[in-house]
């Protein structure tokens, strides 16, 4: 083998190498992105349930009606009725 065709052959292979490390990272950081936009949604998304189910919790103390609660909070009456115990 020539050196020419020698340097050729590991400025492929560094070339390779370099491309597979880029390829790694930028998969890396949108992983960590979604990672982080779905866990911020999850966050959001069980911070309203439990806002719900705390304004339920003090409108049942309040002694508003069932019907009405499940009006104002969106829950369904199962919940509700669990939150009472």
């Amino acid at each position: 083998m020539l050196s020419t065709e020698y340097d050729a052959d590991v400025a492929k292979t560094v070339w390779q190498a370099e491309a597979m490390e880029k390829g790694l990272e930028r998969g890396r950081s949108e992983g960590l992105e979604r990672g982080r936009s779905e866990g911020l949604e999850r966050g959001r998304s069980e911070g309203l349930e439990r806002g719900r189910e705390e304004t339920a919790r003090n409108a049942l103390a309040e002694g508003f009606p069932l019907h009405v609660v499940q009006k104002i909070t969106g829950l369904d009456v199962e919940t509700i009725q669990n939150l009472q115990r």
